[in-house]
């Protein structure tokens, strides 16, 4: 969706200076096919999350790794390795340029820069710069700056094959001029596939598409422990839907049969705690910190050294 909204706004642009009723029908159509899914889309992610979730990303804010300069540079970075990403920004930058000098290309490429730029300057605020106000922009996106970033590699696409097409030339390649062009795009061509190899690698190593997989939330509120008195009363209606059953209607004398068993072990349904079952979670947490320091370690040590380019 936010991909879309610059294309929208050319769009709109477009409706308002294009001559005729026909024109303007059609793209009012396509825009009101677009809003259903859309809204319908808004709607099952506000219910799906839950309140406390919400409420715990409203506050929330990821820690930030780069300076400004980096994060800027970062926009042009978007390949696995210093190469590709050389390849790829070089035929990024010459699109831009195509749409800013060709008057034909203009208006077609006026919404991928629009989002290169707008994109781009979201990326830069999640990535390097603090503070309620940039949450305020980027708390839509999680504050998360990977969340950019793959929204800057849509017109980062677009512009870079534009630039490809308007470095080689339409006419006859017999001449000198055409071919070192057309050898010019095909390195860069290859400079900019030549980061699949890593990304395969990287993707065998985590144990991509063999099944579950480690993950951790960051953003869950911690656990909370239970005072006496919840934990019992807890225990009392885990034993009343045990008798009653869901619907509540038990067996004759169920209330007997209850107020026997809370006197049969009133410890237990006053809310004390059993100290093996204590003991043994706690033996749990700290195998499950053993195992995560562990598996951070590990993925530290696969990681290969690679400084951007732009650094």
């Amino acid at each position: 969706l936010a991909a879309a909204l610059p294309i929208a706004v050319q769009a709109l642009v477009g409706l308002i200076s294009s001559p005729g009723l026909r024109p303007r029908l059609a793209v009012l159509g396509v825009f009101a096919l677009a809003v259903l899914p859309g809204a319908a889309y808004a709607v099952w992610t506000s219910t799906m999350i839950p309140g406390a979730t919400s409420g715990a990303l409203a506050g929330f804010s990821w820690p930030r790794h780069r300076t400004v300069l980096q994060a800027i540079g970062g926009v042009l970075d978007p390949a696995a390795t210093p190469v590709a990403s050389v390849g790829i920004a070089t035929a990024t930058l010459l699109g831009v340029v195509a749409a800013v000098a060709v008057r034909a290309r203009r208006r077609p490429l006026a919404a991928p820069v629009a989002a290169l730029v707008g994109f781009g300057a979201l990326y830069v605020l999640a990535a390097a710069v603090h503070g309620d106000w940039v949450r305020a922009i980027t708390g839509f996106w999680w504050d998360d700056a990977h969340r950019f970033a793959a929204l800057v590699a849509v017109p980062t696409v677009v512009l870079a094959g534009a630039g490809v097409r308007a470095v080689v030339p339409r006419g006859s390649l017999r001449r000198p001029s055409a071919r070192v062009a057309v050898a010019a795009m095909v390195a860069l061509g290859l400079l900019a596939t030549s980061g699949q190899a890593v990304v395969a690698r990287d993707l065998r190593e985590i144990g991509y598409g063999r099944g579950y997989a480690i993950s951790v939330s960051f953003v869950e509120p911690p656990a909370q422990r239970r005072s006496k008195a919840a934990r019992g009363q807890q225990r009392r209606r885990n034993l009343e839907r045990r008798v009653t059953g869901k619907r509540g209607v038990g067996p004759l004398f169920a209330r007997d049969v209850i107020a026997q068993e809370v006197q049969r072990r009133p410890e237990y349904f006053a809310g004390k705690a059993d100290p093996a079952h204590e003991a043994r979670i706690r033996e749990l947490d700290q195998q499950d910190a053993q195992h995560w320091a562990a598996y951070l370690a590990w993925w530290d040590a696969q990681q290969p050294k690679v400084t951007p380019f732009w650094q």
